[in-house]
């Protein structure tokens, strides 16, 4: 029997392995039954691993936050002196949105101690996934799925203890957070993204950081609202407005955060205004003139020299690369 906050039971006898010990039996029982989320310990589990030695793998803590997300903070230890870290939360509002965030950080020793093979070899993984309702803000939409990190992160973790053959042996990683949003009565449409795309076997990566998008509907600027005659030739005038604009790089995992990382970046805004009318001639022809403008902006500059031993060299806004 459930009551509120404990539950009633009948008899009750402990079993191991499916084996009933007859000393530990109960006529009746009552149990707590907290109606309410509880942290506490997460007990590890024994293990062994062909590289890193023995382990006790995902001890830890769950933390509970309230009744909207919790998270689960946990590790591995080895005995070769390596160690994994994890912490994973899942969130929800009923009606609005939910997702969850798992971030991971690896420290691994291999080889002898002494040898360089010993050094602590650092790898992070990140994941993140977030939906939202479609209608919790209607005009406005943010979505993410993400999965970035270091290369060798799944094959030296074997998937953080996981085995799943799927990670370890998947040869590209990418991500994606996008946003938009109708504004103006609907007249503009505004989208947002980041973008990231990885291979892991040539550890390459390219970032889009971010990909802008803003688009103006078709309007007659001269023409009257409260017009009640017909149009006059120019009042049949009609402009649009488009504005893309992007920031990207493509380059190797290991240069991204080193000096003059942030000057392979390439990036610019383009502007196109299309303009067009419509109009008849002697009553029988229909014409449609168009025009447009279009107008890129771009922030670096780009010099290339050819030297005396048959290289070029590239020179970007000041800083320069053999190539």
């Amino acid at each position: 029997m459930l009551q509120k906050h404990r539950s009633i039971t009948g008899p009750v006898y402990l079993k191991i392995e499916d084996i009933p010990i007859p000393p530990f039996f109960l006529p009746f029982a009552f149990f707590p039954k907290p109606n309410k989320k509880s942290s506490g310990f997460i007990l590890p589990t024994p293990n062994q691993d062909q590289t890193r030695g023995f382990s006790l793998n995902g001890g830890g803590y769950y933390l509970a936050f309230n009744d909207y997300f919790d998270g689960r903070l946990t590790g591995n230890i080895f005995t070769n002196g390596s160690y994994d870290l994890t912490f994973v939360s899942n969130y929800i509002k009923k009606y609005k949105y939910n997702g969850n965030i798992n971030l991971n950080f690896s420290s691994t020793r291999n080889g002898l101690e002494g040898t360089p093979q010993y050094k602590p070899l650092k790898n992070f993984n990140i994941g993140w996934t977030h939906s939202q309702n479609a209608n919790a803000k209607p005009g406005t939409t943010f979505t993410a799925s993400v999965n970035a990190g270091t290369s060798d992160y799944f094959n030296v973790t074997a998937a953080n203890q996981s085995y799943d053959i799927s990670k370890i042996a998947s040869n590209t990683m990418s991500s994606s957070i996008a946003y938009g949003k109708v504004f103006g009565d609907g007249l503009f449409n505004f989208t947002g993204s980041l973008n990231h795309s990885q291979e892991t076997q040539t550890k390459t990566i390219s970032l889009t950081l971010p990909q802008i998008s803003l688009n103006m509907a078709t309007i007659n600027p001269f023409d009257s609202k409260t017009r009640v005659d017909k149009q006059k030739w120019y009042q049949k005038i009609t402009v649009g407005y488009s504005l893309q604009a992007s920031n990207t790089v493509s380059t190797q995992e290991n240069l991204l955060f080193e000096k003059g990382g942030l000057r392979r970046f390439r990036n610019g805004f383009n502007h196109n205004i299309p303009v067009s009318m419509a109009f008849n001639l002697f009553k029988y022809f229909n014409f449609n003139a168009n025009a447009g403008y279009n107008e890129k902006w771009y922030f670096q500059t780009i010099e290339k020299r050819f030297d005396q031993n048959n290289q070029w060299r590239c020179y970007i806004d000041g800083y320069s690369e053999w190539f």
